[in-house]
């Protein structure tokens, strides 16, 4: 439950939508990567553009050695970039595998818990008073589907 309370999300929502992959990979790692580092050559490029044109006032084989400098500099963005989409993509990596374990224990084999999970390692685990708990909270659930913690809460 760490997870859902880190991510902000009810379990209940594994419930009753199927886009909550989607949505939590563009909050968590959704930045564009192309789309910045696209804009940061541009704007290098543009800065270059004009800083050579003055460079060739002062003497013209500034031009080249500026081009020569750009292109590294373009270089260097681009192993960032580069670097930025492997840390990106593990971050994808972790979410996944985090979203995977929360997913299969709110709906076993993608079905509701009571049809597929037994009650009674429940009851090893947590004693007789897990019944109390369970229609305690059923009376107050009223024929809508949640999630019953341990602690007789609904989620």
């Amino acid at each position: 439950m760490r997870h859902l309370d880190r991510w902000k999300i009810k379990p209940v929502r594994f419930l009753e939508e199927d886009n909550i992959w989607e949505e939590l990979v563009s909050r968590e790692t959704g930045m564009d990567l192309e789309e910045l580092f696209g804009r940061t050559r541009q704007e290098v490029r543009g800065l270059y553009h004009d800083l050579i044109q003055d460079l060739k006032r002062v003497h013209p084989n500034l031009e080249q050695l500026g081009q020569k400098n750009l292109r590294r500099i373009i270089g260097e963005v681009n192993y960032l970039q580069g670097r930025a989409r492997e840390f990106q993509k593990e971050k994808e990596d972790i979410l996944h595998y985090q979203f995977t374990r929360v997913y299969n224990r709110l709906r076993p084999r993608d079905k509701m818990q009571e049809r597929v999970l037994n009650l009674l390692p429940f009851l090893m685990r947590y004693g007789p008073h897990l019944i109390t708990i369970m229609a305690r909270g059923l009376e107050e659930l009223e024929g809508e589907h949640g999630f019953l913690t341990t602690a007789g809460e609904w989620k």
